[in-house]
């Protein structure tokens, strides 16, 4: 069995070894855990994971253009991201399109294959790094009460756009699809006039409507000793068998939803609370060791800790984007306006009080947690556990998901707020249109991922049917 199993493992590895391998890009897996300390673990790791065919993928990866292509392109799709990249691919399966992918970022690096190091990579230069502006009702004790945005800014492509015979697509997200249209004129006209960029189209809804999940990382304290998940034993087990810990992503895998006593549909299928949960992630180590421990600095008997994390996904606050110049390369102004809301508030506390009491149940007592008393930032002269407490804990150490929407919404009025149609093109600009989770009117109850490729799935049939012809389009599809 094993030998079946190893035999099996070297075929999957061995598949796409046929092109030569690029260089590396974008930061070292050693630089993400803290740079020299885990310099040498780290660094020999990513060279056996670069080693292996199957996630280096040297024949998958894009060629580099020497010299741009002079021909002109049917569409130009802006952005390589979820709804991005699908857009590209389904407009390519027309043959006689010419369809042109332009993504800001670089290449992946080949350990964002491995699941459990998806963390990693926050705050690289394959991020955007976006900060909101500071915050009066949530982030207190962040650096200047500002909260960060990761998005990713990777993949590859071009940074030359040439002549576009039939449409644009961008598909930037909710901070960059709006941003781009500001700077292109399209937005609201008092905004763009006092920073000196002509108005093409005035809709005033670009860069409004802006939403997020918003949520509370409950951290509590595990009956066992606070050692690290990767060592050479766990990369072993990914490195033969694409098994193990490395495999996954912790006890991140995991998720609930729930209703708080605000929900307004109890007994319903649309609960308002969703629960993430963090730790056991085999994503970074200084020596290899199995036993070594997390922080060298930490008291001896320091013990493991794991993360509860209820999210509010449908959140009463809204905020906006604007730009703060006419450059291109300035980053937007980001107003989330979190838990301006009292409800967001109220859910938020609600979902904190529900993961005490799930921390407590009869499943989780083998693993003897205790709930982290050390107060939050700010919140020193509360009663610890009390309500009042906890509201104010939510505002110090607010956690914004990355799933970020709305900016771009759909609707039928643009003087109403409405920035796109039902077939997501932008009112009033022939040409163009906005795939991604900025076209959502209301953020979706969850992650944003699956539900932006999706719209990209709808949107680019959407183009198919308008160049097509429907009919032809219709057989085209069956």
């Amino acid at each position: 069995m094993l030998s079946k199993r190893v035999n099996n493992s070297f075929r999957l590895q061995m598949a796409g070894c046929d092109c030569a391998v690029p260089a590396s890009s974008g930061p070292s897996l050693a630089a993400t855990c803290g740079g020299a300390p885990a310099m040498l673990f780290m660094g020999l790791l990513e060279v056996f994971l670069r080693s292996q065919c199957d996630l280096e993928d040297p024949c998958g990866r894009p060629s580099t253009r020497k010299a741009a292509d002079p021909s002109p392109y049917d569409f130009i799709v802006v952005g390589g991201g979820s709804a991005g990249a699908a857009v590209a691919a389904r407009l390519s399966e027309i043959p006689y399109w010419r369809v042109l992918l332009i993504e800001a970022g670089g290449d992946e690096p080949t350990a964002t294959q491995v699941p459990s190091m998806f963390l990693n990579w926050f705050g690289t230069d394959i991020d955007w790094n976006f900060k909101t502006e500071p915050q009066e009702m949530a982030c207190l004790s962040n650096p200047e009460r500002r909260c960060g945005w990761p998005r990713g800014k990777v993949l590859g492509g071009t940074s030359v756009i040439n002549g576009m015979m039939k449409e644009i697509v961008l598909s930037g997200g909710a901070v960059n699809s709006p941003q781009i249209l500001l700077l292109s004129g399209v937005g609201p006209q008092e905004d763009l006039e006092k920073i000196g960029i002509p108005v093409i189209q005035h809709l005033p809804g670009v860069g409004m409507n802006l939403q997020n999940h918003v949520a509370f990382f409950v951290n509590f304290f595990v009956n066992e000793s606070a050692t690290t998940s990767l060592n050479w034993a766990t990369a072993m087990e990914y490195l033969l068998f694409r098994d193990g810990l490395m495999s996954g992503t912790g006890v991140s895998a995991t998720t609930a939803f729930v209703h708080s006593r605000l929900s307004e549909d109890p007994k319903g299928d649309d609960p308002d609370l969703q629960y993430f949960f963090g730790g056991y992630l085999a994503n970074c180590a200084k020596t290899g060791q199995v036993g070594e421990r997390e922080d060298p600095n930490a008291p001896a008997d320091a013990m493991r800790s794991v993360q509860f994390i209820p999210a509010v996904i449908h959140p009463k606050s809204r905020g906006y984007l604007k730009l703060k110049s006419a450059d291109p390369a300035a980053y937007p102004l980001i107003q989330p306006l979190y838990l301006t809301h009292p409800e967001d508030v109220e859910r938020l506390v609600d979902g904190v009080k529900i993961a005490i009491k799930l921390s407590k149940t009869d499943a989780l007592k083998p693993f003897g947690l205790q709930l982290d008393t050390t107060p939050a930032p700010g919140c020193e002269n509360y009663e610890f556990g009390s309500d009042e407490y906890w509201r104010c804990a939510v505002r110090s150490q607010t956690g914004a998901e990355n799933h970020q929407a709305g900016s771009c919404k759909m609707g039928k009025d643009p003087l109403n707020g409405a920035v796109v149609d039902s077939e997501l093109r932008v009112h009033g600009v022939a040409g163009l249109r906005v795939m991604d989770a900025s076209v959502m009117p209301t953020v979706t109850s969850g992650n944003t991922h699956a539900p932006s490729v999706m719209i990209a799935e709808k949107g680019s049939d959407h183009i198919k049917a308008t160049w097509l012809g429907r009919r032809l389009w219709t057989v085209w599809t069956h």
